[in-house]
């Protein structure tokens, strides 16, 4: 069985097994939306995969505004992202909640 993917946000592990309500997106094809999730993502470490293998890597739900989520067009249906989505930026987030302690 293969492991349960994980979401690739730096510092974020959730995974549905244990998160089943939450919603994982995949990486996308096209070269400048995956660059800006690469870097927005915070996690270096995707920088060395290939891009065939970053398609199978996924970010989670949390790591986006609520706004770029679709919400499902029938019950029990998968939610998906707007085409412009792209994750938080992993950098902007930390040195915001640097500056609030």
């Amino acid at each position: 069985m293969a492991d349960d993917p994980h979401c690739q946000y730096f510092d974020c592990f959730k995974t549905t097994t244990e998160n089943p309500e939450l919603s994982m997106f995949k990486f996308p094809i096209e070269e400048s939306m995956r660059n800006i999730w690469l870097h927005n993502s915070g996690n270096v470490k995707l920088l060395s995969f290939p891009k065939e293998e970053l398609f199978h890597k996924m970010i989670c739900e949390l790591h986006f505004r609520p706004e770029d989520i679709k919400k499902p067009k029938k019950k029990g249906s998968t939610k998906e992202l707007k085409v412009t989505a792209v994750p938080y930026d992993y950098n902007l987030e930390k040195s915001t909640a640097a500056g609030m302690k």
